[in-house]
């Protein structure tokens, strides 16, 4: 199980899973401290993962519950090729949709996906994924 609070360990689970579905076309990372420097090397397009915030919803079965937002952000070298922003999309979307990071959380499910911007040739998409999970109640093992 990897150790932390519950959003680092999803944060990094949910890298691990993108980086071992995407292989080599996708160099995935959590949100560095300074963005504008995530470099991609060679040809290989980016993934950047992040916690967005989360809203309360309603009660389900006695226990509080939240659902999270994360953020993937794209940052592809193309459109259309195998490692371009098209099947990228898809990849990330087919490996993360049902897909539990941890246990006691329900699955992820797609949220909106959007075109941000084009710049010197690398386009980039912010992909939104939500996940409910319990109330943090602080005390318990799966919450800390």
């Amino acid at each position: 199980m990897v150790k932390g609070d519950l959003r680092s360990r999803i944060e990094q689970a949910t890298v691990a899973r993108l980086q071992d579905q995407a292989g080599d076309s996708l160099k995935v990372a959590a949100y560095p401290a300074q963005p504008k420097k995530f470099l991609l090397l060679g040809n290989k397009s980016g993934a950047l993962v992040v916690y967005q915030g989360s809203e309360p919803t309603n009660e389900r079965n006695g226990l509080d519950v939240r659902h999270q937002r994360w953020l993937i952000t794209l940052l592809a070298r193309g459109l259309h090729d195998h490692t371009g922003a098209y099947p990228l999309i898809d990849l990330i979307q087919q490996a993360l949709t049902g897909w539990v990071p941890q246990p006691g959380l329900r699955g992820f499910w797609p949220g909106r996906d959007e075109f941000i911007d084009e710049n010197d040739g690398i386009w980039r998409y912010d992909l939104a994924f939500l996940l409910e999970s319990p109330l943090s109640c602080g005390a318990c093992e799966e919450c800390q």
